[in-house]
């Protein structure tokens, strides 16, 4: 396997009483999707948490689920040391940019291989898309199975 990516992923759903992973921020309830994909784009982690939880300390649940790789590849909202460390004791190398102010900088950053991170963007893209659908009460579109699937 050659690559992983963590993203997160911003989602405002419908209220309910039990708890959903719903939490509050800026603007407002909402619910944050941490998303790891395989080096072809198919998802094989996720979790869902509350906005105010931050990106740094979900991720470390999120790579315990994960196989080895050899390289994971995430945004600056999980660049810590902590999460460094954890990559690196897995056996994959971490391509996280350091957040602007770093002390150490990007000189080690790997760009060829950052450029992968539009993978998880576009599993985001699709669940908006699927997302947009399941709003529309008249859609057709809700009675395929893939939208069954996201919705159990």
């Amino acid at each position: 396997m050659g690559a992983l990516l963590l993203l997160p992923f911003l989602s405002n759903g419908a209220a309910t009483r039990d708890s959903e992973g719903i939490g509050k921020n800026r603007s407002g309830l909402i619910s944050k999707i941490h998303m790891a994909v395989d080096s072809m784009g198919l998802p094989i982690g996720f979790e869902i948490l509350g906005g105010e939880v931050n990106d740094c300390t979900a991720a470390p649940e999120l790579l315990e689920q994960l196989p080895t790789a050899e390289n994971v590849i995430a945004d600056k909202g999980y660049d810590s040391q902590k999460i460094r460390d954890k990559i690196t004791e897995k056996g994959s190398n971490p391509v996280i940019p350091r957040r602007k102010g770093s002390k150490v900088g990007n000189t080690d950053m790997g760009w060829g291989l950052y450029e992968y991170r539009y993978l998880v963007e576009n599993i985001f893209a699709r669940l908006r898309c699927f997302m947009s659908r399941a709003k529309n009460p008249h859609s057709a579109s809700l009675r395929t199975p893939e939208l069954t699937q996201i919705k159990a």
